[in-house]
């Protein structure tokens, strides 16, 4: 597998994110780096998160992407959208209860955002901000349906703990 990259690139307030390759938890700072420049940013007026060229994508990023798109909501009325051509990736999207309330679900990248993206630089982070990272994008997932609930329970309960116990 390739490793995971972030590309970001905006136009005309819309920012496009571009994860590429094994996506993991070892890209969240960088992540939420990216998302807390967007939504900062006063021209900000969507975002569109393009998965067609990751092989993977792990649970922690798929929390994070949800939270992204949860603070789009709340801040600016809207669903973002999130374009997705493999189908193994977009099974997973729905199944995490991704389609229609946290994304709308694209097959192609509207033309308007073909913008040349830049990668995004990989920020270090310490264990203990990846354990509270890893534990608040599960807290985000088990709360958009019952099957994430019960599917992971038992790690944010043993991640609970662990913070608990340092």
């Amino acid at each position: 597998m390739n490793p995971g990259k972030i590309l970001m690139a905006k136009h005309q307030g819309t920012y496009v994110l571009r994860l590429t390759g094994d996506v993991r938890l070892t890209l969240s700072s960088s992540l939420e780096q990216c998302f807390d420049g967007m939504l900062a940013n006063p021209e900000f007026s969507s975002v569109i998160v393009d998965v067609r060229s990751a092989e993977c994508i792990d649970s922690t990023t798929l929390g994070l992407l949800a939270k992204l798109s949860l603070l789009v909501q709340a801040r600016y009325d809207e669903v973002p959208s999130i374009v997705s051509t493999n189908p193994d990736i977009t099974k997973i999207l729905v199944s995490m209860g991704f389609k229609d309330q946290i994304f709308i679900i694209l097959t192609e990248l509207p033309d308007a955002t073909e913008a040349l993206p830049t990668e995004v630089p990989e920020q270090p982070c310490s264990a203990e901000q990846t354990q509270a990272r890893v534990l608040e994008a599960h807290k985000v997932l088990m709360n958009l349906n019952e099957s994430n609930s019960q599917q992971f329970k038992d790690l944010v309960a043993a991640l609970e703990q662990a913070n608990s116990s340092d």
